[in-house]
């Protein structure tokens, strides 16, 4: 509410978030970048286990020629597939993966994207509201 244009920014992320219609869908590397700051439309889903998580991207794996999960076939597995990326590379304040952890991760080709680059409008709405978060924590 202290920054109007953030806050219609952040409305308008949900709505692409939700697929709403007249909204363009957040991009993968978008919702990767959301996702590393555990932003607040994601906390409607229960969260399980990193076991359990692993276990349910190797099935997808193994019942989609070896594919990786995309936010359009399984939103949630995409979902942490992202957030893992984001763990190894140790962005945004993400908790580390355990050692045991990585080598899951590595020995399954986990892929690692590069860093995204700034300098657009999204981007830059983006670097505010992790500055915004840090600050008020909401």
């Amino acid at each position: 509410k202290d920054n109007p244009s953030l806050c219609n920014w952040i409305q308008t992320q949900g709505k692409r978030y939700k697929e709403l219609k007249g909204h363009k869908p957040l991009s993968e590397e978008e919702l990767e970048l959301l996702e590393q700051i555990d932003f607040a439309f994601f906390e409607d889903q229960p969260r399980m286990s990193w076991n359990a998580m692993y276990a349910e991207v190797e099935r997808y794996r193994e019942e989609n020629d070896g594919r990786f999960p995309n936010h359009k076939d399984d939103p949630k597995l995409s979902r942490w597939t992202r957030q893992q990326r984001g763990r190894m590379r140790s962005e945004h304040g993400h908790a580390p993966l355990s050692d045991k952890q990585k080598s899951m991760l590595e020995s399954s080709d986990f892929p690692i994207l590069p860093k995204a680059k700034g300098g657009q409008i999204w981007y830059e709405r983006y670097d505010e509201l992790v500055e915004f978060w840090k600050e008020h924590g909401h």
